[in-house]
């Protein structure tokens, strides 16, 4: 005889599999110092993942979820030219975004990103999403610069 179909049982367990899915993802970006930017575009909230926040010296807790926060942190030298960038993208629908670019930390220091992103074009239904992976490249950069000078000398 074949159990009854039980779908409280069901999605119970189909929960707990996301919910590990999530955390071994989240584990996966940690380990790789990738933050994660996700902005549904005509949305002032968007998510930046704990890993991102601490790039920019917060605590997951302590810098809100919004697109406006997310701006004030990109370097004032080069705010104006990534924030109408990235508005031009989703305007025009570009599927991919690559910027290297300066941060502003809570502590005032600069630093320097590597910002990949995915957008999805606006449905009828439903608004375009942007998606990104921010990664921290100022080790590298400074690195780079070093060798450079070495070179120079």
């Amino acid at each position: 005889m074949i159990a009854p179909f039980d779908r409280e049982a069901v999605l119970e367990e189909t929960i707990a599999d996301l919910e590990a899915l999530y955390d071994y993802h989240a584990m996966i970006l940690s380990q790789a110092r990738v933050g994660v930017l996700d902005w549904p575009v005509n949305d002032a909230r968007v998510y930046m993942s704990p890993c991102l926040k601490l790039m920019l010296g917060y605590n997951d807790e302590e810098l809100p979820d919004a697109f406006s926060e997310w701006l004030k942190h990109i370097h004032e030298e080069d705010r104006d030219s990534v924030s109408q960038e990235l508005q031009d993208a989703v305007r025009a629908g570009t599927p991919n975004y690559e910027r290297v670019h300066r941060v502003t930390r809570r502590d005032g220091s600069s630093g320097w990103i590597l910002f990949r992103a995915q957008i999805t074009p606006q449905k009828e239904d439903r608004a375009g999403r942007l998606l990104g992976a921010v990664i921290d490249i100022t080790d590298i950069r400074q690195m780079v610069n070093g060798n450079q000078k070495a070179e120079a000398q």
